[in-house]
């Protein structure tokens, strides 16, 4: 009886941990979700400024405004053996790194416009 006794409490203990390290797990899930959301609508707003912004390269560079854009960089190699959601992660960082970078392009170039547009007027 004894036996029984200290097998049901270390039951009830390993069920105890289990249901614990589940809620971990669920909650580490829901942020995760929450972080890829964001990296999503991140990635939507920034795909919608940066086609803007060529938009208006094109414009400007068809004007001779502007010069020619530079070549782009190489992208980087995929990672292999990583799960799904850290590669996808991953290369939304990359994509947003790269947006921002061509963004801060873009603005020098603007700033660049605008100091010939301020010495033609």
């Amino acid at each position: 009886l004894a036996t029984q006794a200290r097998e049901t409490r270390e039951k009830e203990a390993r069920d105890m941990q289990l249901v614990a390290v589940n809620a971990k797990i669920s909650q580490e899930k829901k942020l995760l979700t929450l972080r890829l959301s964001r990296a999503v609508e991140d990635r939507s707003r920034l795909e919608e400024e940066l086609r803007v912004a060529k938009g208006v390269i094109k414009e400007l560079e068809s004007a001779k405004l502007l010069p020619p854009s530079p070549p782009r960089p190489p992208r980087e190699e995929k990672v292999e053996g990583e799960h799904p959601a850290v590669e996808e992660n991953a290369r939304l960082q990359r994509h947003i790194d790269e947006l921002h970078e061509h963004n801060t392009l873009l603005q020098e170039r603007v700033a660049s416009l605008e100091a010939v547009q301020g010495e033609a007027s």
